[in-house]
């Protein structure tokens, strides 16, 4: 069955299709591969190149609304339960793509509150005459002499992380036990400058989940893990990030998460437990009935998260092409799913 983009923030469509007939006129894409279409998500191609949406919410806190991701950088998913972070990437200074960063609240333990935050958006732009490893890798992936910086900074992100928890979710970060998951291995789902602006808010993260396919990605800290050339981006260490490098620190609190594919569990995390929300189930991005061949479509430890009582998943990497459905996992019957980039729903 062909997915259908399910309705969502229509101004911001606007907005954004004036922007794409600039940035996304010939058809490059971001860290991810694929291809880019006329619409939202601007990853492993798009979310919504048909579709329209409202921009408004029952919130009452209009900083917590359903606003369009071009204004406020943020969005209602479920209120006063998850949210959205919306980071940017612009190509000579006109709007590419966006990478989500999903913040939801779990469980409460002995008064202390889970949070939970799903992407790390794109990082710091160079500074002092260096580049970026965000445009050290986007010169490989796409040649021609583009300027590629985030639009704004990882403070800026992790600031808007803040207020989501802080006002959204109304929990203050002194009474949170802060988690990562990380979508996959890509330095714009997973960064240090991410971490370092989360700590200087008072945002302290006690664990970092990432699978154990990508662990090496997630940590090695260097230019393709110092794997030698050619360097292209179907490489297993395309996009590792690597300035900053990651911290001790944060490698010391990264749990690998074992096993798992499109049907079953992972081994450790099989579960996120919430107060509101239900369980959440976390797979492996891993197709294991392919007998050869590749098992996965985007890297071989993305994460998706399944809320079964709120009939939404999350999905850790692009799921589709234009109008292709690419993942190796199926959306499940019923759910409406999101992607690592880009703010417009799937459901099949």
């Amino acid at each position: 069955m062909t997915p259908i983009v399910a309705q969502r923030s229509l101004l911001a469509f606007s907005i954004w299709l004036a922007a794409s007939a600039l940035a996304c006129s010939s058809g490059d894409e971001g860290i991810e591969t694929g291809t880019v279409e006329a619409g939202h998500d601007t990853d492993v191609g798009t979310e919504s190149d048909a579709g329209t949406a409202e921009c408004g919410s029952s919130a009452t806190d209009s900083d917590c609304q359903t606003a369009c991701e071009l204004n406020t950088h943020r969005e209602e998913v479920i209120p006063s339960q998850m949210y959205r972070v919306l980071s940017v990437l612009n190509r000579n200074s006109a709007f590419h793509e966006s990478a989500t960063i999903y913040v939801f609240k779990g469980k409460t333990t002995q008064g202390v509150v889970g949070v939970w935050v799903f992407g790390s958006g794109y990082g710091d732009n160079g500074a002092n005459g260096i580049d970026s490893d965000l445009q050290t890798y986007m010169d490989i992936k796409v040649p021609g002499g583009f300027v590629w910086t985030t639009e704004r900074n990882a403070f800026a992100d992790a600031s808007d992380v803040l207020h989501v928890i802080t006002n959204c979710l109304g929990v203050s970060v002194s009474n949170a036990d802060m988690n990562f998951v990380v979508p996959h291995g890509h330095l714009d789902h997973f960064n240090q400058e991410f971490f370092t602006q989360s700590a200087a808010l008072g945002m302290h993260y006690s664990t970092v989940y990432v699978h154990e396919n990508e662990f090496t990605q997630a940590t090695c800290g260097s230019f393709f893990c110092g794997a030698p050339g050619p360097y292209a981006p179907t490489s297993l260490y395309f996009g590792v990030p690597y300035i900053e490098k990651v911290s001790a620190s944060i490698v010391s609190k990264t749990i690998k998460l074992t096993g798992g594919d499109c049907s079953s569990q992972v081994g450790v995390l099989p579960l996120i437990e919430t107060d509101d929300l239900g369980n959440v189930e976390v797979y492996h991005e891993w197709d294991a009935s392919i007998a050869g061949g590749k098992k996965y479509s985007h890297t071989p430890g993305a994460i998706n998260l399944r809320f079964v009582e709120r009939n939404i998943s999350l999905y850790g990497e692009p799921i589709m092409a234009g109008a292709t459905f690419i993942s190796k996992c199926p959306i499940p019957p019923g759910h409406v799913a999101y992607p690592a980039h880009g703010n417009i729903g799937v459901t099949n």
